[in-house]
């Protein structure tokens, strides 16, 4: 076959024109053209044919930051005229190496398979900035699948491991430190050193590092230490950390959790903690690669004594390992294997515009006959199905279920279509939904051809997974259910946790004999890792012993053994070695060589010689003690797998049971290999507008044919570490966006990609109409209120349910802190700390109806401070349900309970509130500042989820000039303007005297107009007893908790006696008053002349304290007791001196009740005990007594009192 001609204009300007070129787009004379996925011109090796050239260049190149990079349509050129740029324009020459993979360091590669998870020191040290591929395919350096991966792999990885690089960098530079604002939160250790080493069978090798204390920490005593280590929540279990050794090497590990420590040999010492000692810190350690050389890290540095070196421990509590090392190992596990549902959806190869694409049916449900059978959703159980292709009845649908327009039309076409989308704007039911999808697959799963599988719901968040499952179990859609993972804080969705499942699971005979042998194995490895000494100084035992093995000549010359095997005396064994070193004889010529030396005769060496060949001993011994311990760390690693391994199986048993599968995004790429077994083939993503698209690659597993996405793209995005990487950054971001999902680049792909055919949701259920035209008229033009939102309460206490209170105040200024990046404002503070406290005096809002937004974590800490502080009456624990179920109405006294705001309210940040929502929202925006930064909230997705979270009403406490700078915010000032609903006074409103005009703008206003949430009145209800309320006006709830201070007019039980207490308080249950009666005798004939009121109306009751003198039957003891007790009863226990005579001849002095029981109607001797008294006998041999404790019919022992005979 013919070779294909070369493109003239390729050759010439290095582009092509022509998308669909027949001709060769080749520079280079040799480029591998086999493989499948054929790399662009833009690989560093296609520069030029000379290495040495390249290498030239390199050492021109200064470093570039990372948004002045060109385009990719721009390398052709560059690289046509790369050598006369040397010369003449070095900064391009750069520009093209930057924008091709491959070269910099020992960890940059163009296959993402061959780079290391965590960077090495040299990737580290290096100044060349990572290539990281643009969000435009057509710049990539791959094509198609491969390019996609790659570039996920890469831009995921620099998110975390590229501020990790900047802290270490900055660490080993010092000069570098205040070039660039670091993101990254970070704390470093420094004097440390590897103080212990430790085996466990269930996690391997384990290390203690001890470093000085911290200088703020030391003045403090133990207990304070462990308050603050503890509160400051630093070097906890799974804490991410970086051990650096400044010489130039690097370690990475994570904090283990102390009870992993087992007592016995292995137990390090000193035992790791962070606060017994005042001037040091010790803390316990496991790697998170056990490789070889990373194990000869920590033995190479191990000191159990002596000074530190020059190690410094670096903690990066933002990063977590689970949540990024197995996505990007799933990432290059995907790029080996090339496989990847809906690739040519995913990753198309050829670009048009943007138009929308026709996405077929599931694989599954193109099988012949196949249809989707609905009657699951029928409340009325009619028959209607669903066949992909074909017409269908959605009014039939919509009419008989419960399901609106929009929802029904979004289910049917999700079916539909291999990939199905549905955007679902605030408060329009998306789980409701994404519930309902799940209901009709579960109930056609069986007519798909080998079944469905379980389905797989992914979550990025705990929380969001947990609601899901929630929904699902409320809803009655599965009974078999399984989440994966251990941190469900739903206590309902946590016992369908596999883990707990599997407990219930009966193991084969295989199995239980397979995990018997591993847990052998691994107590053998842990034994012989205990028996090696790893300690820095040898023994001349260990050295003998070594050198009987590496070398029985060397060994038999050294001890002298004579021709009949007996070893010759020696003067002074224990300094042997040195003795024989220093018994060498002086040479001027130069020394042999180790290899030369090894084979010769130890007393043909000379003493220089002989100390080159004992360091060598010595340094092999270490090695092979080394090894040893390297080589079980590594068979301790395959027995662990092969013990998880055979728990996967018994993992997969429970799994292939399940109907569906919850995981978050983390957890599935952990989990990877096992849930590929299962074979599902479909997979729901709730949210999928926070997930990054890394994570989502990964949950697409090989046997998935319908993936459902259910989320919003106008909403949060999905979050990353590095700002510099941001769709939001307008410096350079933009070109990267990892923070599009992959949901928003297939509802909106504007970088020419194909775009797919989504649903959209369009009755919201959530808000008030009034608070849904914010984001109606300027996000959703499309959104309807359903009838129900109309029907909402007024919100008490407030004159206007939506409003904007406008201030001047400036927010705080963080100037003094470089590293700070939150904002705060006291006045915000003290602002929505009033008003809170005002709408919970109105008594008509339960625990968790009332949130507290802001954007930014400074000012939530402040807000959650000063809401602790705030004291506030509520309802008790029951709520609406509970208190109508017991017949609770308003007209009878409800509980109430004293708490504070913080328990009542919800406080978070915007990030975190998505999904939630409250009945009234207080929002404080914080930033107020003559420059108009609005910070955060200059998105509109961050403003969007901001004002849809409030069902009732809405509150906005900020500054308008600020904010206004953004264009979505003064659309939401122009609205509110137009509507009243802004001003600078916020306006109060009294229950009972709604026409007086209450208008606060200070927080001390608050209490000065509304003290008890009403109005300045006072309250003309009167209180449970009957009494004028002497308050304010009130809510209800504050009226019945008002204690009375009127004296207690009520009566007390039995008697005429009037209550002593406050009418508010309780009346007491007795009466105490003095009854005096001189001639009141009691049944046992004693007077009791003074006695309280209540003992007088029933005597019986009355206990006769006047003592006398009993006979206790049984001992026949006379006691002196109160008259009231019964001697009699088998309870009473004599207190008389018991008084027998014990064996030994004393008389025994114990209690009586202590040497008899009861027993019938009489007391039975029993034991009394061994004799305590001082023996006392008269010695034979000498004047004094025996002053040892009796010993019964034991001869004393001999006298210690000092002889006085001289």
């Amino acid at each position: 076959m013919a070779s294909q001609e070369i493109c003239r204009e390729f050759a010439r300007d290095g582009q092509c024109g022509f998308r669909k070129c027949k001709f060769s787009h080749i520079i280079p004379k040799k480029l591998n053209t086999n493989n499948k996925y054929k790399s662009k011109p833009t690989n560093k090796a296609e520069l030029t044919g000379s290495e040495s050239d390249f290498r030239i260049w390199r050492q021109h190149i200064p470093l570039q930051p990372a948004h002045a990079r060109p385009l990719g349509n721009q390398l052709g050129t560059f690289l046509q005229e790369a050598k006369r740029l040397v010369d003449q324009d070095v900064s391009k020459l750069q520009a093209v190496i930057q924008a091709s993979p491959g070269g910099r360091h020992n960890n940059d590669s163009t296959d993402i398979c061959a780079i290391r998870i965590l960077p090495t020191f040299e990737e580290i040290s290096s100044p060349h900035t990572e290539y990281l591929p643009v969000r435009d395919p057509q710049q990539w350096h791959l094509d198609g699948v491969p390019g996609l991966l790659d570039r996920n792999f890469r831009l995921f990885r620099e998110d975390t491991v590229g501020q990790m690089k900047h802290v270490i960098r900055a660490l080993l530079r010092p000069s570098t430190r205040g070039k660039a604002k670091n993101q990254l939160r970070t704390y470093t250790y420094s004097s440390m050193r590897i103080a212990a080493l430790s085996f466990n069978r269930h996690v391997g090798l384990e290390f203690v590092v001890q470093f000085h204390q911290l200088d703020h920490v030391q003045h403090l005593d133990v207990k304070q230490r462990e308050e603050w280590w503890i509160q400051s929540k630093r070097l906890q279990g799974g804490a991410f950390l970086c051990l650096v050794d400044m010489r130039g090497d690097i370690l990475f590990c994570t904090a283990t959790q102390p009870p992993r420590w087992a007592t016995g040999k292995q137990r390090p010492k000193p035992w790791p903690s962070l606060w017994n000692k005042k001037d040091t810190a010790t803390v316990a350690l496991e790697l998170i690669d056990p490789s070889g050389d990373n194990v000869q890290f920590i033995l190479d540095r191990y000191r159990p004594r002596g000074a530190t070196l020059q190690l410094t421990l670096v903690e990066f509590p933002g990063i977590l390992w689970p949540a990024f090392g197995p996505t990007l190992h799933a990432l290059q596990r995907m790029k080996k294997s090339d496989d990847l549902p809906f690739a040519s959806l995913l990753a198309p190869v050829s670009f048009g515009n943007s138009d929308q694409f026709i996405v077929p049916p599931p694989a599954y449900a193109l099988k012949p006959g196949f249809s989707f059978d609905l009657s699951c959703l029928m409340t009325d159980q009619t028959r209607l199905r669903l066949r992909p292709g074909q017409a269908f009845d959605l009014r039939k649908l919509q009419e008989r279920s419960a399901l609106d327009k929009t929802q029904a039309m979004a289910l049917v076409d999700t079916l539909q279509r291999r990939i199905g989308l549905i955007q679902g704007p605030p408060g329009t039911g998306k789980s409701y939904t994404g519930v309902a999808l799940i209901k009709v697959l579960l109930a056609n799963g069986g007519k798909a051809k080998g079944n469905i599988g379980p389905i797989i719901c992914v979550c990025y968040t705990n929380h969001a997974l947990d609601q899901l499952l929630e929904d699902l179990m409320d809803r009655g859609v599965i009974t078999r259910i399984v989440r994966i993972g251990s941190r469900s804080e739903s206590e309902l969705v946590s016992r369908y946790s596999l883990r707990t499942l599997v407990q219930k699971k009966t193991r084969t005979k295989a199995e239980r004999s397979d995990a018997w042998e591993i847990h052998n194995q691994l107590e053998d490895y842990q034994r012989a890792f205990v028996n090696l000494k790893l300690h820095s100084k040898v023994s001349e035992s260990d050295l003998k012993q070594f050198l009987r093995n590496y070398n029985p000549t060397h060994y038999s010359q050294l001890l002298n053994d004579d021709e009949e095997g007996f070893q010759k005396a020696q003067h002074k064994q224990r300094n042997l070695f040195q003795q024989w070193v220093n018994a060498g004889h002086q040479s001027k010529g130069k020394p042999r060589s180790v290899e030369s030396l090894r084979d010769e005769s130890l007393d043909s060496m000379s003493a220089q010689e002989r100390r080159i060949i004992y360091q060598y001993w010595l340094e092999e011994y270490r090695r092979q003690t080394h090894d040893k311990a390297k080589d079980l760390v590594t068979k301790q690693r395959k027995a662990k797998q092969k013990l998880k391994d055979l728990r996967t199986e018994i993992d997969l048993r429970c799994l292939r049971e399940a109907e569906v599968i919850g995981v978050t995004t983390s957890g599935l790429a952990g989990n990877l290999k096992m849930l590929q077994r299962l074979q599902s083939k479909v997979v729901l993503c709730e949210e999928a507008g926070k997930v990054l698209e890394a994570h989502l690659l990964t949950a697409l597993l090989p046997s998935i044919e319908h993936a459902i996405l259910i989320g919003d793209h106008q909403q949060l995005r999905p979050q990353i570490q590095d700002y510099n990487l941001s769709r939001e950054n307008d410096r350079g971001g933009e070109q990267y966006s990892l923070d599009r999902s992959l949901f928003e680049r297939l509802v909106d792909p504007d970088d020419g990609g194909i775009q797919i055919p989504f649903s959209t949701l369009e009755t919201q259920r959530r808000m008030h109409p009034s608070i849904a035209q914010l984001v109606r008229d300027t996000l959703y033009p499309c959104l309807e209120d359903s009838p129900s939102v109309l029907q909402y309460p007024e919100v008490c206490g407030m004159r206007r349910r939506l409003f904007w209170f406008d201030h001047q105040h400036p927010e705080a200024d963080n100037s003094a802190d470089e590293l700070s990046t939150s904002y705060s404002n006291p006045f915000e503070v003290e602002m929505t700390t009033a008003l809170v406290s005002h709408l919970l005096r109105q008594g008509s809002y339960n625990a968790g109806d009332i949130a507290v937004l802001t954007p930014y974590l400074g000012q939530l800490h402040l807000l959650r401070c000063r809401l602790g502080e705030s004291v506030c009456i509520v309802l008790g624990e029951r709520d609406e349900e509970d208190l109508n179920a017991a017949g609770v109405n308003g007209d009878k006294h409800v509980p109430v309970s004293r708490t504070t705001a913080l328990q009542v309210v919800r406080a978070a940040t915007i990030d975190n509130f998505q999904g939630e929502e409250a009945k009234v929202v207080v929002i404080s925006l914080v930033r107020s500042n003559a420059q108009r930064r609005c910070g955060f909230l200059r998105t509109s997705n961050r403003i969007n989820v901001l004002l849809s979270r409030a069902k009732h009403g809405m509150y906005i406490i900020g500054n308008s000039a600020t904010s206004a700078n953004v264009a979505m915010w003064q659309q939401v000032v122009d609205i509110l303007k137009s509507n009243g609903n802004f001003g600078t006074h916020l306006e109060l409103q009294c229950p009972r005297h709604p026409e007086f005009a209450i208008a606060v703008s200070e927080a001390d206003h608050f209490m000065q107009y509304s003290p008890e949430g009403g109005c300045n009145q006072p309250c003309v209800d009167r209180l449970q007893c009957g009494h004028a309320c002497k308050q304010k006006f009130h809510a209800t709830l504050l009226h019945d908790a008002v204690h009375c201070q009127e004296p207690c007019s009520r009566p007390l039980k039995g008697c005429d006696h009037g209550c002593p207490r406050l009418c508010g308080a309780k009346c007491p249950k007795n009466c105490q008053v003095k009854v005096v009666d001189a001639n009141r005798c009691l049944k046992c004939g004693h007077a009791a002349t003074e006695l309280p009121c209540w003992q007088v109306q029933d005597l019986s009751l009355v206990l006769c304290p006047v003592r006398v003198e009993k006979n206790v039957p049984g001992c026949n003891h006379t006691v002196r007791v109160a008259c009231h007790m019964d001697v009699g009863k088998p309870e009473f226990k004599c207190q008389a001196v018991c008084g027998a005579t014990l064996p030994c001849g004393h008389t025994c002095k114990r209690a009586c009740w202590k040497c008899t029981v009861p027993d019938g109607e009489n007391n039975v001797q029993s034991s009394h005990g061994s004799c305590k008294q001082l023996c006392d006998r008269k010695r034979a041999t000498c004047p004094h007594n025996c002053r040892k404790v009796c010993h019964g019919s034991e001869p004393c022992p001999p006298c210690e009192v000092p002889c006085e005979t001289r």
